[in-house]
């Protein structure tokens, strides 16, 4: 069975969004805005839910291993959503979060914001720790296989976290 998109609503933003996919007799071309290409047999273009976050939202999700979705918003809050859709905590950082979260192999998440801060999070929500850069940091950490976390900023300047 084929369907035909007619509309795309991204999931987080509200419903006056720009799309970033231009329609194309029907289906969907990722244009020169948003070159993105995605797969999936599974879908037919209907919005499932909606999560509504206090500001923009700027940055990629990122999933846990149980299913929880993990996305930073403007409103400098990092939240923890249910495959459902309802929120099962939020963080708050000093600043904006431009950034889209990593997850370590023990499943800590780890994220930088406009505050120039890089905070590492378990996944119930409890702060673990928090590093100060010299800059903001809206790039996503990097995590190796022996733990170091590589991060880089607007201090210029990439770090090597142990």
């Amino acid at each position: 069975m084929t369907s035909t998109v007619s509309s795309i609503s991204a999931v987080g933003v509200n419903d006056s969004a720009v799309c970033p996919y231009k329609l194309n007799s029907g289906t969907p071309v990722a244009s020169s805005r948003a070159p993105v290409t995605a797969k999936s047999s599974r879908t037919d273009g209907k919005v499932k839910w909606k999560t509504l976050t206090g500001d923009d939202i700027r940055a990629g999700a990122a999933l846990g291993s149980d299913g929880t979705i993990y996305v930073g918003s403007y409103d400098r809050s990092l939240y923890a959503i249910a495959p459902s859709g309802q929120v099962r905590w939020k963080l708050a950082a000093a600043d904006k979060i431009h950034s889209t979260p990593a997850i370590t192999t023990d499943g800590k998440i780890l994220f930088g914001a406009q505050d120039t801060h890089v905070y590492a999070v378990d996944p119930d929500g409890t702060l673990r720790w928090y590093w100060q850069s010299g800059g903001d940091v809206d790039t996503t950490p990097v995590v190796s296989r022996d733990g170091t976390v590589y991060v880089a900023g607007d201090d210029q300047k990439l770090h090597a976290l142990k």
